[in-house]
C-alpha cells in the first residue's frame, strides 16, 4: 500500500458507515478521471463528494483506518487514475512505468518460453528493494529485501508470451495484505535484451512495465 494515510487524514473529519466498497471506489475512480483541477484538488474534492458519504457512522479512528485501508487496496488494484496520482506524489523507484494500455509482444513464443530456463531472476521493487525469483517445479518463489520476506506463487506459462502468477502465500505483511490466496496476476514479455526481459504486469485495469533481469 502506498499512501493510505492520505485517505485516512481526509476520513478523520467525517462520521460514516462503509457500504459496498466496490461501488464506492468505482465512483471515486470515475470522479478522479473527470474532476477538473490539479491532482491535490481532485483528490480532496472527490473524497468529499464520494468517499465522505462512506464515513458517516464510524465509531472511532480504528474503524476509519480499516475503511481507508480497504478502499485504498481496492483503488490500487482497479483505478489507474488513483495509482497515477499516488505514483506522482510518491514516485516509484526501479524500472516501473504505469501504462495506459498493455503493448503487444515483439518476441516469438519460442523466445518467451526461455524464461522458464532461468532458475534465478530478479527485479527492482517500486520502493527500491531487490526481489529475487527462484523458478522451479511450477512455483515462482520471491525473496525480497533485507527482511528476507518470502512469497510463493503458482507459475503458469501461456502460449502468447504471457504467464499467470497465482498468489499462494507470503511472509511479507504488505503483499499478504494486498493479495489473497487465488489472486491472479498476468504478465506479458514484450522484449529481451542481453541482461533482462522487458515485461508488463497487470491486475484488473492496472498495467505496469518493468525489467525482469536474469543472471
Amino acid at each position: 500500500m502506498k499512501n493510505i494515510f492520505l485517505l485516512l487524514l481526509l476520513s478523520l473529519s467525517f462520521n460514516v458507515v462503509f457500504g459496498q466498497s466496490r461501488n464506492i471506489t468505482k465512483s471515486y475512480c470515475n470522479c478522479l478521471a473527470t474532476e477538473p483541477g490539479v491532482d491535490s484538488v481532485k483528490f480532496k474534492s472527490c473524497f468529499t463528494k464520494v468517499l465522505g458519504k462512506a464515513f458517516a457512522n464510524a465509531e472511532d479512528e480504528t474503524e476509519k483506518l480499516e475503511l481507508a485501508r480497504n478502499i485504498d487496496l481496492e483503488l490500487q488494484k482497479n483505478c489507474t487514475e488513483y495509482v497515477r496520482i499516488l505514483d506522482k506524489l510518491n514516485p516509484v523507484k526501479g524500472d516501473w512505468v504505469l501504462l495506459k494500455i498493455n503493448p503487444e509482444t515483439k518476441l516469438t513464443n519460442d523466445v518467451c518460453q526461455q524464461l522458464a530456463s532461468h532458475r534465478q531472476l530478479f527485479y527492482i521493487e517500486g520502493n527500491g528493494d531487490t526481489t529475487r525469483v527462484a523458478l522451479s517445479g511450477g512455483v515462482w518463489q520471491e525473496t525480497v529485501g533485507k527482511a528476507r520476506y518470502v512469497s510463493r506463487l503458482d507459475f503458469k506459462p501461456k502460449n502468447n508470451c504471457e504467464f499467470i502468477l497465482t498468489f499462494l502465500e507470503s511472509t511479507d505483511p504488505n503483499k499478504g495484505q494486498f493479495s489473497q490466496k487465488g489472486d491472479q496476476y498476468k504478465y506479458r514479455i514484450l522484449d529481451k535484451t542481453a541482461t533482462h526481459y522487458i515485461a508488463t504486469a497487470s491486475y484488473g485495469e492496472i498495467v505496469y512495465q518493468f525489467n525482469l533481469y536474469f543472471n
